[in-house]
């Protein structure tokens, strides 16, 4: 009798067991689906441009599958928000800390195994978006990792990446090199990186004008003015009219050197901007006496532009024999770049060039 009893208590306990299993498993596939079924509803509103809709529907489908690469990756991209196809940012009106919270979030998933395509479009977005927090040890390894997996489509990573190395990192050299690839045919296939085309110019004509090619620096100012919308007064616009007044200067041609400058002043909105560039112009033509007039004639400040002046006063009273002067102004020079917080390839030059010369002058 016992031992029908024992046979009982292990058939109830196998049933029990059995139907634990399977209210296990239903959980489980339970979860899976309600998950999947969320995000491909997410998907669907993300391609409609519906990224309130989808949004919810990424984070229900994180509830039932948290470690789900793809909804972050799309959430991602929400918090980025919709590009647009000009000005000097893709993503407006971003919510930067949230998205790179989600790419890391999706890379730390293992989304580069579950979806390549995202995997590639997350290393860009993601180094933009650290770009833009100005957190560039960051953003510069995913860039390059960007163009290493993508070497022929990394217009923005390659522009981003050059930029880094021409005003921070000190890389003339790799700048020139990585940058060059981005005015590729194949590179500016997008409408939006064929009207971003003239920042990459204008990069270049500033790479050039450090390795004192007139040539190369000179094709690639028109070009940027050239490849820019009529009236543009980006920057970078105005940058590519003080490359040409330094051209044009190192020529001997000031008054075409003056015309430059006060292009860039007017597209700038004020009648001195780039007077320091001027004295530029004057220096490459080794017209010291106007040179000197020109950088004395600009009122002081702290800024970058102003640093141009002193350091051309310095030269140029250097070139003129006048030692004195040259110190003082070398000296002057020193001690305001030394406060940047940012130093630039010509800052990093004419630092060690000064701290050189003034070992000499002792």
């Amino acid at each position: 009798m016992s031992e029908n009893k024992n046979k009982k208590v292990k058939i109830v306990l196998a049933v029990i067991a059995g139907l634990a299993v399977m209210v296990l498993v239903a959980f489980f596939w339970g979860k899976q689906w309600f998950a999947s079924s969320y995000f491909n509803q997410g998907q669907t509103a993300f391609l409609k441009g519906d990224y309130d809709a989808a949004g919810q529907l990424f984070e229900k489908s994180l509830k039932f599958n948290a470690k789900n690469p793809e909804p972050h990756f799309y959430l991602g991209k929400i918090a980025l928000g919709k590009t647009v196809s000009s000005g000097p940012l893709l993503y407006p009106n971003a919510d930067y800390e949230s998205a790179v919270e989600h790419f890391e979030q999706s890379f730390s998933f293992g989304l580069v195994q579950k979806n390549k395509d995202a995997y590639l479009v997350s290393l860009n977005d993601a180094g933009f978006s650290y770009y833009m927090l100005k957190q560039y040890e960051k953003s510069i390894p995913l860039f390059l990792k960007y163009i290493e997996l993508n070497p022929t489509g990394a217009f923005t990573a390659r522009y981003f990446v050059a930029t880094d190395y021409l005003n921070r990192s000190n890389k003339p050299e790799e700048a020139l090199d990585i940058l060059l690839p981005a005015v590729d045919a194949v590179s500016v296939n997008s409408p939006i990186n064929r009207r971003n085309l003239f920042r990459v110019y204008s990069l270049l004509g500033r790479l050039y004008s450090y390795f004192a090619d007139a040539v190369n620096t000179e094709k690639y100012a028109r070009l940027s003015i050239e490849s820019g919308v009529a009236g543009n007064r980006e920057p970078e616009i105005q940058v590519a009219h003080v490359l040409l007044s330094i051209v044009y200067g190192s020529r001997g041609d000031f008054s075409s050197a003056m015309a430059e400058i006060k292009t860039a002043n007017e597209l700038a909105g004020s009648g001195s901007a780039y007077n320091c560039s001027l004295v530029t112009a004057y220096f490459a033509g080794k017209n010291y006496f106007d040179a000197v007039e020109a950088a004395k004639a600009v009122k002081p400040s702290n800024s970058y532009g102003y640093s141009t002046c002193l350091q051309i006063l310095g030269e140029s009273y250097l070139a003129e024999g006048n030692k004195i002067e040259a110190k003082k102004y070398m000296e002057d020079y020193l001690t305001m770049t030394d406060k940047f917080k940012d130093k630039n390839i010509f800052v990093f030059r004419n630092r060690e060039k000064f701290v050189d010369e003034l070992e000499n002058l002792k």
